[in-house]
């Protein structure tokens, strides 16, 4: 098979649950398919800045193409921002506005999605909380796998998260009180889901 997974950044100096979640996957995979990781050139989950060149490397037998962010995010006027989104009533226009800036968003890597969809079995996308997978999952619908790594936190309480969670064709949980969780917050059309593991 063709895996694509679509994670917000990715490296061996890349510390974080799902980074580290997404790179075990990746390599262990690529031992018996092609991998291919779509990414950010971001390091740093605060600011989302570029830190490491756009391009394409190989990393333990999986390629990396990593994609410029379109800005880095300015943390006091996010943060200001999210408290208007959370403590204020608000529409989807603005919901969405807030997962723009929450980031990292990259044109170029959605782009890419977009180009090279007939490329892949499948886009694996790691964690349901950034840009790259809410902007991103919509552009290959039919062939996603999302992989939330959820927690009960303030973001799931948006309703545009609903649609993230019915857009997919397949949804690995990690446990099943994440898959409860999810349940009771979302009350998703899609749960519960039909289990499916990749070998």
């Amino acid at each position: 098979m063709r895996l694509a997974f679509v994670i917000q950044r990715y490296g061996a100096d890349v510390h974080g649950g799902a980074e580290a979640h997404c790179r075990e996957w990746a390599e262990r995979l690529a031992q018996r398919h092609d991998v291919t990781v779509f990414t950010t050139c971001a390091r740093d989950f605060l600011t989302w800045a570029d830190h490491y060149a756009p391009g394409v490397e190989r990393i333990n037998d999986v390629i990396v193409c990593r994609f410029a962010v379109d800005a880095p995010r300015d943390m006091a006027a996010f943060d200001a921002f999210s408290a208007q989104v959370f403590g204020q009533p608000h529409d989807v226009a603005r919901e969405t506005e807030w997962m723009r800036r929450q980031g990292p968003y990259s044109t170029a890597l959605l782009s890419a999605l977009e180009q090279r969809y007939a490329e892949f079995d499948l886009f694996i996308f790691i964690t349901y909380l950034y840009a790259t997978t809410f902007f991103g999952l919509p552009l290959v619908a039919p062939k996603a796998v999302l992989v939330p790594t959820a927690h009960d936190e303030p973001p799931l309480r948006l309703g545009i998260f609903r649609r993230v969670f019915d857009t997919p064709r397949y949804i690995i949980y990690n446990t099943p009180s994440e898959r409860a969780m999810l349940n009771q917050r979302l009350r998703s059309r899609r749960f519960p889901a039909a289990r499916w593991v990749l070998a």
